[in-house]
């Protein structure tokens, strides 16, 4: 895998500068994946960002104590997800991810993330900036699709 590129090609860090990209690779962990095996499982513990470099995952939530999951999502290539643990750090994941297919997948520690930004306030500043550009893209998604079904809904 080349961590770089992985980078480049993301949704979330593709707008950063190569010089910055170059300190993110020093903390980025790789990750492989078989088609159908579980990344995480909803409730574990949260302390890692992924970017996935290729294959696809679902992610999928836990409806009831019967362990009953419906989909939420399918992510591919330069995709991302477990921007909360970047954040947050240590929090209960709120679903569980598993791959398609086989997988590839850069990871970030939260812990390693945030003491790089911490000694690179300038670095900081560029991956947080992304991060939250990722979750304003993910309301503005929700609330779009919320007020859809809402309206369809009311339709029929």
């Amino acid at each position: 895998m080349d961590k770089l590129d992985v980078l480049k090609n993301s949704r979330l860090f593709g707008d950063l500068e190569v010089k910055e990209l170059k300190k993110l690779v020093t903390i980025g962990q790789e990750h492989y994946y078989r088609a159908g095996e579980e990344l995480f499982h909803q409730g574990d513990s949260a302390d890692e960002l992924l970017l996935i470099a290729h294959g696809s995952v679902r992610i999928a939530k836990g409806l009831s104590l019967q362990e009953e999951e419906e989909d939420v999502i399918r992510l591919g290539s330069g995709s991302y997800f477990g921007e909360m643990a970047a954040v947050e750090g240590n929090e209960d994941r709120p679903v569980s991810v598993y791959a398609i297919e086989k997988a590839a997948v850069l990871g970030f520690k939260s812990e390693k993330l945030a003491k790089l930004c911490d000694d690179d306030p300038e670095l900081g500043y560029h991956v947080y900036r992304a991060i939250t550009k990722a979750f304003a893209r993910r309301i503005h998604r929700m609330v779009t699709d919320s007020a859809h079904y809402r309206t369809q809904a009311l339709q029929h």
